[in-house]
């Protein structure tokens, strides 16, 4: 049985542009409340390197 974060992987493996997997434990929204903040820097660290 395949789910979301099978897909989710699926497709990953397929974009050729610049990419970077972090996966979280955790379900659904806990997971943004857990780990918001790091998130949210991983992000913005991540776009400021690859969009430069």
């Amino acid at each position: 049985m395949k789910t979301p974060h099978h897909d989710a992987r699926e497709m990953f493996k397929r974009i050729t542009a610049p990419k970077e997997l972090v996966e979280y434990p955790g379900q659904r929204y806990g997971i943004l409340v857990d780990h918001f903040e790091e998130m949210v820097s991983r992000t913005t660290s991540w776009l400021a390197k690859t969009l430069v």
